[in-house]
C-alpha cells in the first residue's frame, strides 16, 4: 500500500548547548564566563532588536526559549505564543493569557495589553537572573560585583593582570541597570531594544577588554537568506580633501559606481539605485557633511582614489579607513575577515593583505595571524590600517593609487558599519 502525503516539513539547525536555562546555576549567578556570559545578553537583544523592527512580538521570552550553538551564540526560539502588529497598530488586547507567568509583564498578565514592552520585561528579567542569579531579590550592586570578581580571577591568571574594578565593573553595572529599567512598571519607561543596544555600544567603546571573542549572532535565518537576492554595492571616494590643519589627505564618501567601468563624474553625490542597501547619515563628531551607514549587503567594497598629483614627492604614506560599528553590526564582528588591496591606476595590485573592522582584545588574536586590526582615534571613530606606499619616482608616473576595502562572503548579511571616509596619511 502506498500513502501519497503532501505534508511540508520544517528542518531546523540542531542546537548542541541546550537552553540557557541549563547554563543557569540555581543557586547563584550564570555559570559560563563573562565574555559568553555578555555575548549572550547582547545576542538575544539583537535577536529582539531584529524581531521588533518587523513588528514581532515574542511573548513567551525566557531562558528555556533562548538556544546556544556551539559557539555559545544564542538564537531565539518556540514562536507558538508570537503576535505579528500591523503596520498601523502598536498594540494589540487579548483575553486569552498564555505564557509563563514569572516572565509576563504586569500589563500583559493583568489586563491583556501586548506591546512590543511585553518583551522587554522578559528580557530584563533574563540579563537580571544571568547577572545577578536567578534568586537574587535582595541581592545588591556589590554583592554581584564581588561574585564576578571571584569568578573572573579563577577564570583566568590573565585577569589578575586588571582588576574588575578597572575592566568589568562598569558592563555589569550597566547591565543591572539595564535589567532594571527593562522591569519598570510602566510600559512607557522601559526602554526600546535600540536604546539598550545604544547603551551597550557606549559601554563597549570604553572597555574593548569586554567586547565577545566569540561570534556575534547574525540573526537572518537560513530561510531567511535564501528568499533574500545577493546584493552589492560598491562606494568610492574619487575627490581628495585636504584636512584643515594637516598634512593628510582625506577621501570623503561620495557615492560610486554599482558595476566595475560605470564610472560617474566625482561632484555627483546622488546614487539613486540601491537605496535600501545603504543610507547617508549626518554624525556631530565627523569632519564631513555626511557619512554612510551600511544597511544591508553581501557583497561589500569601499575604494578609496587619490590622484598621484596630490601627494607629496618622497613621503611614505598610510592608507587607513576611518568608520564606527553601530550597536546592531551584523556579519562584520564575530573574528571575521576582510581584504584590502592597494593598486596603481586600477591595474596593478601592489600588495594584499587581511583586515578586520572588528575590535579584538590581543589575547584572542593567536589564531588570526597576519591580520591588521583597528584602534581607537579618541575622538569617537575607529581607524583600520589598509595599505602602506612609497610616493616615489615610479608611482609619482602613475595617475592614480587606488585603495579596496573588500568583503566578498556572499554567505553572510552585513550591516551596521558607518563609514567616514578614507586618509591617506604621511609617516612621521
Amino acid at each position: 500500500m502506498f500513502v501519497d502525503s503532501k505534508e511540508k516539513l520544517l528542518c531546523f539547525e540542531y542546537l548542541r548547548n541546550g537552553s540557557l536555562r541549563s547554563h543557569l546555576d540555581t543557586a547563584g549567578s550564570c555559570v559560563l564566563q563573562w565574555q559568553i556570559c555578555y555575548q549572550i545578553i547582547k545576542g538575544i537583544c539583537l535577536g529582539l532588536h531584529y524581531l521588533h523592527e518587523r513588528k514581532i512580538i515574542h511573548l513567551d521570552l525566557k531562558p528555556d526559549n533562548v538556544l546556544l550553538d556551539d559557539s555559545m551564540v544564542p538564537k531565539i526560539a518556540d514562536f507558538g505564543l508570537s503576535r505579528l502588529l500591523s503596520e498601523e497598530k502598536s498594540r494589540m488586547v487579548t483575553e486569552r493569557i498564555f505564557g509563563t507567568r514569572r516572565y509576563m509583564a504586569p500589563e500583559y498578565l493583568v489586563n491583556g495589553d501586548i506591546t512590543v514592552k511585553s518583551d522587554i520585561y522578559s528580557l530584563g528579567l533574563i540579563i537580571r537572573e544571568m547577572v545577578m542569579g536567578p534568586n537574587n531579590e535582595g541581592t545588591t550592586t556589590e554583592n554581584v560585583l564581588e561574585i564576578w570578581r571571584h569568578r573572573l580571577e579563577q577564570d583566568s591568571s590573565k585577569m589578575r593582570q586588571t582588576p574588575i574594578e578597572m575592566r568589568y565593573r562598569q558592563i555589569i553595572e550597566a547591565c543591572i541597570e539595564i535589567s532594571e529599567t527593562c522591569i519598570a512598571g510602566k510600559p512607557d519607561k522601559r526602554p526600546t531594544t535600540g536604546d539598550i543596544l545604544r547603551r551597550l555600544e557606549k559601554e563597549e567603546a570604553g572597555n574593548w577588554s569586554i567586547v565577545p571573542v566569540t561570534p556575534v549572532v547574525d540573526w537572518i535565518s537560513s530561510l531567511s537568506r535564501l528568499m533574500e537576492s545577493i546584493k552589492r554595492m560598491a562606494v568610492t571616494s574619487p575627490e581628495p580633501r585636504t584636512i584643515r590643519g594637516e598634512e593628510s589627505k582625506a577621501l570623503q564618501l561620495q557615492p560610486g559606481p554599482s558595476q566595475p567601468g560605470d564610472r560617474r563624474p566625482a561632484d555627483k553625490v546622488t546614487w539613486g539605485e540601491s537605496p535600501e542597501h545603504w543610507k547617508w547619515i549626518t554624525l556631530p563628531d565627523s569632519r564631513f557633511a555626511e557619512c554612510a551607514e551600511l544597511l544591508n549587503v553581501y557583497w561589500l567594497a569601499v575604494i578609496g582614489e587619490i590622484a598621484t598629483e596630490d601627494l607629496t614627492p618622497g613621503t611614505r604614506y598610510a592608507v587607513y579607513l576611518v568608520y564606527k560599528l553601530t550597536g546592531t553590526a551584523v556579519g562584520l564582528r564575530g573574528g571575521q575577515t576582510q581584504r584590502s588591496s592597494l593598486r596603481l591606476y586600477g591595474e596593478i595590485t601592489v600588495s594584499t593583505g587581511k583586515v578586520s573592522v572588528d575590535v579584538v582584545p590581543a589575547a584572542a588574536r593567536g589564531m588570526a595571524a597576519g591580520v591588521a586590526y583597528p584602534v581607537a582615534r579618541g575622538d569617537g571613530w575607529m581607524e583600520l590600517k589598509l595599505a602602506e606606499f612609497a610616493a616615489d619616482e615610479k608611482l609619482l608616473g602613475e595617475k592614480k593609487v587606488i585603495v579596496d576595502f573588500r568583503e566578498e562572503n556572499d554567505h553572510v548579511k552585513k550591516s551596521g558599519l558607518v563609514i567616514e571616509g578614507m586618509e591617506f596619511r604621511p609617516n612621521k
